[in-house]
């Protein structure tokens, strides 16, 4: 399988705090390949989820912005903005959170959240990037 290229299909993500666990379905020729990952936290989740998807499709980070972006002028529940290419707009009303942001391939990613939100970021990225996003307990071998 060294000399196929391998695209990405899947991710899939626990919802479980207590088991954080990412697992990406790639799909090389007549092979499919699955590699978990268990992220030590927040942070490692989404840049890792992020740089893959982003690896697979450039320029998804660009599209999961202007998506996020529309759904956050459209919800007025929405406090803040997940994905932006502008670090001042992640943290509008509280400039001081700005250091806990994460910078990935020229996006910035709001971080300070729990980890029932990682998944709405990942799949945020995931529609942008036209691949599926799965809760962990839908993966079938």
């Amino acid at each position: 399988m060294s000399g196929m290229q391998r695209q990405l299909t899947a991710i899939y993500y626990s919802v479980n705090r207590k088991e954080r666990r990412l697992v990406f379905r790639y799909h090389a020729g007549r092979w499919n390949c699955l590699e978990s990952f268990q992220p030590l936290d927040i942070r490692d989740a989404l840049q890792t989820s992020l740089e893959r998807i982003e690896e697979f499709k450039p320029g998804t980070l660009a599209r999961a912005a202007s998506l996020d972006d529309t759904e956050f002028q459209s919800n007025k529940l929405r406090t803040r903005r997940y994905i932006t290419e502008d670090q001042d707009l992640l943290y509008i009303e509280c400039p001081h959170l700005k250091e806990q942001s994460l910078f990935v391939a020229g996006y910035w990613i709001v971080t300070n959240i729990s980890w029932g939100w990682v998944p709405n970021i990942i799949r945020l990225a995931c529609q942008a990037a036209e691949v599926g996003a799965y809760p962990l307990s839908d993966l079938k071998l």
